[in-house]
């Protein structure tokens, strides 16, 4: 955050559940993610929205045009060619634990990833 006397620049990140089915995505949760302008705490401006979804697994879905009607409720689905896999969790197969790329084993069971 950025400020000066009484006005001031932030990011700000809002989440909401959604209640539409997303291919290989449960329990889906909508980002929104911008930038803002503001006069003694009064928003005047904001710029650089962004929308994802992150899913109950661990993975973010970033998503084109679409993502202001899903945050205004205008639209009640989402295909696939709507968005794209930008980040996803690495889990041991033998003993579920979230894995670093940088792993070789796991760092609880040993296992050879």
């Amino acid at each position: 955050m950025f400020f000066v006397g009484f006005f001031g620049i932030d990011s700000i990140s809002e989440e909401k559940t959604l209640n539409i089915s997303v291919s290989e995505c449960d329990k889906p949760t909508l980002i929104k993610q911008y930038q803002r302008f503001h006069l003694f705490f009064i928003p005047l401006m904001k710029w650089h929205e962004k929308y994802y979804i992150k899913c109950g697994n661990g993975s973010i879905l970033e998503i084109n045009d679409v993502g202001e009607k899903l945050w205004s409720e205008a639209r009640d689905f989402i295909t696939d060619s709507e968005f794209k896999l930008i980040f996803q969790e690495k889990h041991c197969i033998k003993c579920g634990e979230i894995l670093s790329e940088k792993y070789e084993y796991c760092p609880k069971c040993g296992q050879k990833i």
